[in-house]
């Protein structure tokens, strides 16, 4: 049974997958423990560790009774939260992986939110910030115009959410629509699992977004350096999976959601030092969705590549000297923006983004292309928001 409308006090259910995670998996349950929000069960699945992970994660069960913790052998990140899941029994969801950070008053504000929505509310995010290995910020992470409401096109468009570690979700949405798909693991194409289950709540719920850097999402080499062709298997599995239950996917929309995430595996292969395969992705990126040239970090991220692939090292130590003073100054240009939620300032990429996605939630909207979207049909703008057609 839902919880009553106007109830903050419900227990929420964080889900933490960990697999060889000792070097973060405290940090991650402190800043999970140290919520303003304390009705809480942690659920701490050790997915088959080599490394110190489930005996870190022990005493912090021994310490606060909110931790539990389950051991399995290595079954892929799905199997892990899917585990942790039907264990426990709070009313809401809120996965984190080993390696992120919340805000303290992160579940807090979600939970507020979710208690004053309607039911038709399935799923509330948050912004994140990127971090490095030691905590330093990056960069602001995915989409920061607060898309929410009927979301299903838009969300084929990227995935703004962006993190496993953002949304809070109702244990409700979770039974109608199914858990992660632990199908990605067995084919050997894991990476999309997060997205394959946004989708499938886009379907038969809205999304609410709360606009404030309330993630930190860890981005380290290691975690970059996943192989790229397993990750793009990832995607189509997951875009067939959309056509095997019969929803009509625009050309356009189509088109440019390739070109989206071919252009984020071309980052990926970058940070992980793979400037050759970080070519082949820019480029197929461009071929998908030639409008990415307008944006400035795609341009920049196919010079730095070129250089690093053609030059000789001297060159290249330049360059990685240059990156480096740049990247200080992304760090400091993305607080500014984030301090400053409008649209002054984004460039031709921010403004074309911004009326794909507008048109996206109008071509839902025309053609019912969800259960969700023929549901509201009458409804011109969504309970939680939307963009007017």
């Amino acid at each position: 049974m839902r919880p009553a409308e106007n109830d903050i006090s419900v227990l929420v259910t964080v889900v933490l997958p960990a697999f060889n995670a000792e070097r973060y998996i405290g940090p991650t349950l402190d800043s999970v423990l140290g919520q303003s929000y304390t009705n809480l069960e942690v659920w701490v699945v050790d997915d088959g560790s080599t490394d110190r992970t489930a005996e870190i994660a022990q005493g912090y069960a021994g310490a606060d009774n909110r931790v539990h913790v389950l051991r399995q052998k290595n079954s892929g990140v799905a199997a892990a939260r899917n585990r942790a899941i039907r264990e426990s029994r709070g009313a809401y969801v809120a996965p984190i992986d080993a390696d992120d950070l919340w805000h303290k008053s992160k579940l807090e504000k979600q939970v507020r939110l979710m208690a004053a929505s309607p039911d038709i509310v399935g799923l509330i995010y948050t912004w994140s910030e990127r971090i490095d290995e030691n905590n330093e910020i990056l960069s602001g992470y995915g989409n920061q115009l607060g898309v929410q409401g009927d979301v299903w096109l838009p969300l084929l468009l990227g995935n703004f959410i962006g993190n496993s570690s953002s949304p809070l979700i109702r244990r409700a949405v979770l039974e109608r629509v199914s858990t992660y798909n632990q199908d990605f693991k067995e084919r050997g194409a894991q990476g999309c699992e997060d997205w394959d289950l946004y989708l499938r709540i886009a379907e038969h719920y809205e999304f609410a977004c709360i606009p404030e850097y309330l993630v930190r999402y860890r981005k380290t080499s290691d975690s970059m350096s996943g192989n790229s062709e397993q990750m793009l298997e990832s995607y189509r599995t997951m875009m067939r999976a959309v056509r095997q239950r019969e929803l009509s996917i625009p050309r356009a929309i189509e088109r440019w959601s390739r070109g989206n995430y071919a252009w984020y595996l071309a980052g990926r292969c970058s940070f992980a030092g793979n400037h050759g395969q970080a070519l082949r992705w820019l480029f197929s990126a461009v071929a998908a969705d030639p409008a990415i040239v307008t944006n400035r970090r795609a341009r920049r991220l196919l010079a730095k590549n070129l250089l690093q692939w053609a030059s000789p090292r001297f060159v290249r130590e330049r360059v990685s000297e240059w990156r480096r003073s740049r990247r200080d100054a992304d760090a400091n240009a993305d607080a500014y923006a984030a301090s400053k939620v409008d649209t002054q300032g984004w460039g031709i990429w921010r403004r074309i983004q911004q009326r794909r996605l507008t048109r996206a939630q109008c071509l839902q909207r025309e053609h019912n292309l969800t259960p969700l979207t023929a549901r509201t049909a009458d409804n011109p703008i969504s309970a939680s928001g939307g963009q007017r057609c």
